[in-house]
């Protein structure tokens, strides 16, 4: 299970503008919509992939939900996802 909170950290090396404001505005959502913890959150991680433009794929690997795009765009639409493959068995829940 893979718990997101306000302590989630989101771990991205992307510099384009779209990813980053992907980001900023996961990051107000997650300040919005989730209540104080004292738990660390577990992380969201971006990850340079080799999707085609637009495609996304989003896993959980170890203690982290990882969003793996090939292209800005792929980014952006994983980050307005936020749900794991259902094979994969994982469970996200917002705290």
């Amino acid at each position: 299970m893979i718990r997101i909170n306000r302590k989630s950290r989101i771990f991205s090396s992307s510099t384009k503008e779209p990813v980053i404001r992907a980001v900023k505005n996961l990051r107000r959502d997650l300040e919005m919509c989730c209540l104080e913890s004292a738990d660390e959150g577990d992380g969201i991680r971006l990850l340079e992939g080799s999707q085609e433009e637009e495609c996304f794929s989003l896993y959980v690997a170890g203690r982290e939900l990882v969003i793996e795009a090939g292209s800005e765009r792929g980014f952006v639409y994983g980050i307005c996802s936020e749900q794991p493959d259902s094979r994969s068995g994982a469970v996200l829940v917002l705290e």
